[in-house]
């Protein structure tokens, strides 16, 4: 039995939902990272039997039935955890011997499986796969445990086994012990390693080397392989899309908590009085004072480098709210009502000359208006002068 971690890091292979879909041969999609593996192939291939197994206290219980979909199961592990090398499974790697049938094989690993589930209170979802080429030259089983306990609500806290390492090596030995006892029950030998080197049927070793001494195209076979995981144009679209839906969800989550914590740092600088911001004051500058220079260096350079990376980004946002308060005041003076003179308008020239010539004319009709009511005598009086 080998037992490792599944532990997220920087590559595929360090997420649930990878292990999953290439141990059990199905096609998943990573909820966290927008990935989709694609397996599926694998059962025509080496994949003989898939199972989840639960605590019997869940044996007929239906509100723990998103446990037995494996997407859904393994996708709640992976959102469970929150550090980025966080462990999200382990895994347990059992050798099968060769000459048991098919059916003995499923037992015993369910047996292993249940056993697990029963001591730490995880589910276990195992896979059965036969030997295949430049892959394994045993019939073995992988058994995925999540790191979480599991309740009807879904993952909960971490499992004893997680937490205390001396514990974690206790339990690791005695399910090692276990399996052995049960392995020669049901073998009826006194010694394991008897057993496998007094066989004769033991499958041979199918190392690289062995298959190209034997005229196998080894190349040809990873490049089938590869080819069957490939994605279609189409998968790549639609993963791109998912990626890029995740990193503005992850962008906006991170914008609202950066607002969140400046206003509760204004809000708890604007609660303090004169001294108590005084106070507040001269401890940073106290704190600041006792750095290191090496440290008082390293903060400058990092201020001026966050700066100058987001300058562009500050200028963008400043123009931003420049022309969005323009459009603002644009549609707030659409919806005023028009007059001739709007308070603070300044005229425009062709309006001014306009007016000059519209009043010229109005006082020049009204100076004839007055000269045809005038007396003849007055008239000649005026032409006399």
């Amino acid at each position: 039995m080998k037992i490792r971690s599944v532990s997220r890091d920087s590559s595929r292979a360090g997420n649930a939902p990878y292990a999953a879909a290439y141990r059990s041969g199905e096609n998943l999609h990573n909820e966290r990272t927008g990935d989709f593996y694609k397996y599926a192939w694998r059962k025509k291939e080496d994949v003989s039997h898939t199972e989840i197994v639960l605590p019997s206290q869940f044996k007929d219980n239906p509100n723990v039935n998103w446990a037995r979909d494996r997407s859904t199961l393994w996708n709640q592990a992976e959102h469970a955890e929150r550090n980025r090398n966080a462990r999200v499974a382990r895994e347990y790697t059992v050798v099968l011997p060769p000459q048991i049938s098919h059916e003995q094989r499923v037992g015993l690993v369910r047996q292993l499986a249940q056993t697990i589930a029963e001591r730490q209170n995880v589910a276990v979802d195992f896979a059965i796969h036969e030997p295949r080429l430049l892959r394994s030259e045993h019939p073995h089983a992988h058994l995925l445990a999540t790191t979480r306990e599991i309740s009807p609500d879904g993952l909960t806290r971490k499992a004893h086994i997680e937490i205390d390492i001396n514990s974690s090596r206790k339990d690791c030995d005695e399910i090692r012990n276990l399996w052995d006892q049960r392995l020669k029950d049901t073998l009826g030998v006194s010694r394991l390693d008897n057993y496998y080197k007094a066989d004769p049927d033991r499958l041979e070793r199918t190392s690289r080397e062995s298959l190209i001494a034997q005229g196998i195209d080894v190349k040809r076979i990873e490049q089938e392989y590869r080819a069957k995981s490939r994605l279609t144009p189409e998968e790549r679209v639609m993963v791109q899309h998912r990626k890029s839906e995740i990193r503005q969800k992850e962008a906006a989550e991170k914008e609202q908590k950066r607002l969140a914590l400046n206003q509760r740092v204004r809000d708890r600088r604007w609660a303090m009085s004169d001294e108590e911001r005084e106070r507040y004051n001269w401890k940073q500058r106290d704190r600041y004072a006792a750095l290191p220079p090496e440290e008082k260096e390293k903060r400058l350079a990092y201020g001026r480098e966050y700066h100058t990376k987001n300058a562009v980004s500050r200028n963008q946002r400043s123009n931003e709210r420049y022309y969005e308060r323009k459009r603002e005041r644009a549609v707030a003076r659409s919806q005023e009502p028009r007059t001739k003179d709007p308070p603070g308008a300044s005229p425009n020239a062709r309006q001014v000359q306009e007016d000059a010539v519209r009043d010229w004319r109005k006082s020049k009709e009204n100076d004839q208006e007055k000269e045809a009511t005038k007396p003849r005598r007055e008239r000649d009086n005026d032409w006399s002068m």
